[in-house]
Order: C-alpha cells, then sequence, then structure tokens
C-alpha cells in the first residue's frame, strides 16, 4: 500500500511539473495512454500495441479482449470536471477509426470473431490526485469471422 502510495505521489508531481513547464500535448498524451492502458489491463485487456498504424491511422492502443482485437482511441485532458463527451471526438477521427477497425477485421486471425473501437477518456486533476479513467467500450464493432459488411454502430447519443 506504502508503495502505491509513493508511486501516485511521485505521478502527481510529475504531472505538475509538466504543467508548469507548459509541456507539449504529446507528453500529457502519453501519459494518458499509459494511465489507460494500466487500467485495460487491471480489466482483462492483453496490451499488443502501442500508438500503431493500421491502414495508415495511427491507433493510440491496440488490444485483445478474450476473442475480440479492441482498437482504443485514448482522449487525456487536464481538468478539474470529469470528462467523458463523445463530441470531442471529431467526425474525420471516427471515420479514421472505423476504417482502421475494417482494415484489422479484414485481416484477423480465425481465432479473433470480432474488432471493435473502444474510447477511453483520461482526466488528470490539477490538484495532482489520480486521473479519472472513463471506459466508453464497442463505440463501433465488426465481426471479424463474416466480413466488415455486419458493422454495428453503437455510438452517440447513449
Amino acid at each position: 500500500m506504502r508503495r502505491l502510495l509513493a508511486r501516485l505521489k511521485w505521478l502527481a508531481a510529475l504531472v505538475r511539473y509538466y504543467l508548469a513547464a507548459g509541456s507539449q500535448a504529446s507528453k500529457l498524451g502519453c501519459w494518458g495512454e499509459s494511465a489507460a492502458a494500466r487500467q485495460l489491463r487491471r480489466s482483462g485487456h492483453q496490451i499488443l500495441a502501442r500508438r500503431t498504424r493500421l491502414g495508415g491511422v495511427e491507433v493510440d492502443l491496440l488490444t485483445r479482449y478474450r476473442s475480440t482485437l479492441v482498437l482504443v482511441e485514448v482522449k487525456t485532458r487536464i481538468s478539474s470536471r470529469p470528462v467523458g463527451d463523445i463530441n470531442i471526438v471529431g467526425e474525420r477521427q471516427l471515420a479514421r477509426l472505423r476504417y482502421a477497425a475494417k482494415v484489422l477485421a479484414r485481416r484477423c486471425p480465425a481465432q479473433i470473431a470480432s474488432v471493435q473501437v473502444d474510447l477511453v477518456f483520461v482526466t488528470f486533476r490539477r490538484s495532482g490526485k489520480d486521473p479519472e479513467i472513463l471506459h466508453r467500450p464497442k463505440l463501433f464493432s465488426f465481426s471479424a469471422r463474416r466480413g466488415v459488411r455486419h458493422f454495428r454502430w453503437i455510438g452517440r447519443g447513449e
């Protein structure tokens, strides 16, 4: 427990340092992706790749959960309020993620049943507390066995 608290204090200090230094958005994005990867690993996902490209589209995290390949888009913010609004992901980005999922669904091995796109929102608090992580699974879902034509939109309006 003490190790965990020391680790969290270290993370909070590092986030405060980056805030004070006026760090680049990419550094904050890397922290968010690391926090999201830890959370997904705890929930049973196997992390296969980070910042990989599929069909010319950069995917933040590629994971496997049971018989599903999951493309994860991570949105990281520094705020005093929780962030979890799907509307911060633009239409063009959603279209790119959908295209990357289609490319992956075409290349899937036989043991993979489906491909899905998840969103993870990571909010770092200005107070330095633990990041808040909100996981929105199955934004899109494709059946890998039947081909890409069985597309299911689950996204906005939920």
